[in-house]
């Protein structure tokens, strides 16, 4: 198991945007988050990478394991996005990626 996201669920005042949703991701495997605007992709990752409080739920990675975020509106300026590509084989937008044990900055 290289991340465990059991029982999560988040609020915005009367609008729930994420309701007791529980996933593992596995070593080697690929997931993707997708949906509609405004489905709680974005708010998703951020309580993963701990940007963002959950109302309630668990997260967990790995032990030892290392993990990104480039936020959907992040400014990439004064990023090395050829470094990006070549590093990830892709330039990735509002996405969370495990590199399992490899730090790439």
């Amino acid at each position: 198991m290289v991340l465990s996201c059991s029982h999560i669920s988040k609020s915005f005042g009367t609008d729930e945007i994420i309701k007791d949703a529980t996933f593992n991701i596995e070593d080697r495997e690929k997931a993707a988050i997708i949906g509609i605007n405004g489905a709680g992709k974005s708010t998703l990752l951020k309580i993963i990478v701990g940007e963002l409080s959950a109302d309630q739920g668990e997260v967990a990675f790995a032990k030892d394991s290392t993990y990104g975020y480039l936020a959907q509106h992040q400014n990439l300026s004064s990023v090395n996005r050829r470094s990006i590509i070549h590093k990830t084989g892709c330039l990735v937008h509002g996405s969370f990626y495990q590199t399992h044990g490899r730090r790439y900055e």
